[in-house]
């Protein structure tokens, strides 16, 4: 199940009638994704690997215990501190949606307009700092 659409999936998924099935599509799901949650795939990406975890606390802005918390999966974090991250790190939008997926957070969009400003701020590599600067300036929440 290499590279696969939604929608491919979706039609692999309509013609399965056994559980004998099911339990293999399942099974070919579990392999193709090892990352089973936010901190497995923030971890991963070769952004975020560029810093030691000191750097990423200090970038992100975000308080150093609940970022080790995050990580050892002993906190869920909520949607402006994964944001916050993935400014901190420079992560591009796509995996930032990712992050945000893992993490069971709905993605940036665009017709939002507070989303749209952090779209902005992501493609144009600014800190968290500077976006916060930005959504002060449009009068949106700036990121907690």
């Amino acid at each position: 199940m290499k590279h696969r659409t939604t929608e491919d999936l979706v039609k692999i998924l309509e013609s399965t009638h056994t559980t004998g099935d099911l339990s293999d599509y399942l099974e070919k799901m579990e392999q193709r994704t090892p990352y089973q949650s936010f901190p497995d795939y923030f971890l991963s990406l070769d952004a975020v690997k560029r810093y030691t975890n000191p750097e990423i606390v200090q970038l992100s802005g975000i308080e150093r215990s609940y970022y080790y918390q995050i990580i050892d999966k002993r906190r869920h974090p909520g949607r402006d501190k994964v944001i916050s991250l993935a400014l901190g790190c420079g992560i591009g939008l796509e995996d930032t949606n990712r992050c945000l997926k893992f993490a069971g957070l709905a993605p940036l969009y665009p017709r939002n307009r507070r989303d749209a400003i952090l779209i902005f701020a992501i493609e144009e590599d600014l800190t968290v700092l500077e976006a916060n600067d930005l959504l002060f300036q449009f009068k949106q929440e700036t990121l907690s």
